[in-house]
C-alpha cells in the first residue's frame, strides 16, 4: 500500500472515533510518527503497520479520552444521509464502546486484538460488542425518525 493511502486510512479511523478533523489529523499524525519510528521507513507499509498503527490510535484515544471533545449533540449538524447517521451514532457511544465498534465492525480485526490495550477478556470484549450494536441500532432509530 502506498504511503497516502495509509495516512488516509489512519485518519479515517481516528475520524471514526473523534469526529472532529483537527483532533483527528492530530492523534492520526501522533500514532503514525510513533509506530513509523519502529519499523525502517524505507519498508513497504504493509497490513501488520496498518493495524498497528490502527491499535495505536485506539490507545492515545482512550488514553486521552477525557481531554478530546466527544461530541454528543453532532445530530444537529448532519444531514439524513445513512454515512452520518452511523457516525452520529458512534459519536454518541462511551470510549471504549467507540473503539470496539470501530476495530471490529469497521476495521474487521479480531477483538482479542484489543487485549493489550484494554485489558479485557475476550467474554468482556463481546458484551462491550453487543452492547455496542445494540447502542447504534436503537440510536440509529431514532436519529432515523428526528430527522424526517
Amino acid at each position: 500500500m502506498n504511503f497516502n493511502t495509509f495516512i488516509l486510512k489512519i485518519y479515517n479511523v481516528s475520524f471514526r472515533l473523534i469526529g472532529e478533523e483537527n483532533k483527528a489529523s492530530d492523534i492520526a499524525t501522533l500514532a503514525v510518527d510513533r509506530v513509523l519510528t519502529k519499523f525502517n521507513c524505507q519498508e513497504t507499509i504493509t497490513d501488520k503497520m496498518l493495524k498497528i498503527c490502527s491499535m495505536e490510535v485506539c490507545y492515545i484515544f482512550l488514553t486521552e479520552s477525557n481531554t478530546i471533545c466527544n461530541i454528543k449533540d453532532f445530530t444537529s449538524q448532519i444531514d439524513n444521509k445513512i454515512e452520518n447517521l452511523v457516525q452520529a451514532s458512534i459519536l454518541m457511544l462511551e470510549p471504549l464502546n467507540r473503539v470496539v465498534i470501530v476495530w471490529k465492525d469497521i476495521l474487521g480485526y479480531e477483538l482479542i486484538e484489543l487485549n493489550d490495550i484494554v485489558k479485557l477478556q475476550k467474554k468482556e470484549l463481546n458484551y462491550l460488542l453487543f452492547n455496542s450494536r445494540k447502542h447504534l441500532k436503537d440510536q440509529l432509530s431514532k436519529l432515523k425518525i428526528s430527522q424526517k
